[in-house]
């Protein structure tokens, strides 16, 4: 009997290995060149995001600063406003104070001595900080509020008196003149702590 005959085929690694030195130096140049070529790649993309890193990072550390600065602009801005909030209630306080420091005892008691009986006062308005008050007054004739205007200058308790404006109006039963007078309060108005009244 015949002995079968085998054949044997070679592998492709085994084809490579049979193939000629120079081939096979220069397959593994081309293998070494793709493997360098693949690890040039790969190193590129990590310093690529390496540098994105960086990148964030100080766009984020900006980020910090912009809202620091912004947290700081919003405190100073808070406490700017609580200033002027406290100006301004110590504003008020001081025109309360001002307005209750008016000598109005002193002052009413000037204004009914200077007032001639034919002359009406028709309203009184103060500003205690500037220590100024206007009066509006009514009479018969213009000497009678003019009259009227000399007595408050003469006063202790008046300082400046100043004729702002007149009027005489006609038609009605009688004439009527209207006189505004400003004027500030002197050292004469100051109000003794201790005296009663």
């Amino acid at each position: 009997m015949r002995q079968p005959r085998l054949t044997l085929r070679r592998t492709p690694l085994e084809a490579w290995l049979g193939m000629g030195s120079a081939w096979r130096r220069l397959l593994a140049a081309a293998a070494l060149l793709a493997g360098l070529g693949m690890l040039l790649l790969a190193l590129e993309g990590w310093q690529r995001a390496r540098a994105d890193r960086h990148a964030a990072r100080a766009a984020l550390e900006s980020l910090r600063a912009e809202a620091q600065a912004n947290t700081t602009r919003s405190q100073r801005q808070r406490s700017a406003e609580a200033e002027r909030g406290a100006a301004m209630k110590a504003e008020a306080t001081s025109a309360i104070v001002a307005r209750l420091n008016i000598p109005w005892p002193r002052l009413l008691e000037a204004l009914e001595r200077s007032a001639p009986a034919a002359m009406t006062v028709t309203s009184m308005e103060s500003d205690g900080k500037a220590r100024r008050f206007t009066i509006n007054a009514e009479g018969p004739a213009m000497p009678t509020l003019l009259d009227f205007a000399e007595r408050l200058g003469k006063a202790p308790e008046f300082e400046r008196v100043n004729l702002l404006q007149h009027e005489q109006r006609e038609g009605e039963r009688r004439p009527v003149v209207k006189l505004t007078v400003a004027s500030t309060w002197g050292a004469g108005a100051a109000v003794d702590a201790g005296a009663t009244r």
